[in-house]
């Protein structure tokens, strides 16, 4: 091997060297280099099921928002549907009591203009009394002498009166 220019103590020493230097490079950076990416393995693993729990929790939200707006939804629409009835019901009341109204003044001036009619009634009857009275003084003086006059006009009062 000298030859080739390679010295066996020198190449044997090498060799202890080189096993030296990597049984010191194992102890003082292998180890550590080894810790320090389970360790960071541990890491992204656990950064990985927190992600996943975080997925999870982000579609029960999503589900349980949902479920909110469509009971928010429901309830919005019988609310609606309610005011609808409750308006419904109020104009029906105001509908029957203004008829209720309308129909209590009808009632109210139909008895009012019967007892106008009563009272003009009452006051044709007696104009009409006065009137014939007044025309039977004038034209019955020249046929009939008075007792005649009055019983006529008696008569006439009591056929008026009936």
């Amino acid at each position: 091997m000298e030859a080739l220019g390679v010295q066996p103590i020198l190449l044997l020493a090498q060799i202890i060297n080189f096993v030296i230097i990597m049984a010191v490079l194992k102890k003082l950076l292998y180890k550590p280099v080894i810790r320090f990416l389970a360790k960071r393995k541990q890491e992204i693993q656990t950064g990985l099921e927190l992600s996943q729990k975080m997925k999870e929790e982000d579609e029960k939200l999503k589900e349980k928002q949902k479920k909110m707006l469509e009971t928010a939804r429901v309830d919005a629409l019988e609310i609606i549907n309610k005011a609808k009835k409750d308006a419904k019901a109020d104009a029906r009341k105001i509908l029957e009591d203004a008829q209720s109204e309308a129909s209590r003044m009808m009632e109210k001036r139909r008895e009012e203009m019967e007892d106008e009619y009563r009272v003009m009634q009452k006051k044709l009857q007696s104009e009409t009394v006065d009137l014939a009275a007044a025309m039977v003084e004038r034209i019955l003086p020249s046929l009939i002498t008075r007792d005649g006059h009055r019983k006529l006009l008696e008569n006439q009062l009591k056929q008026l009166k009936q």
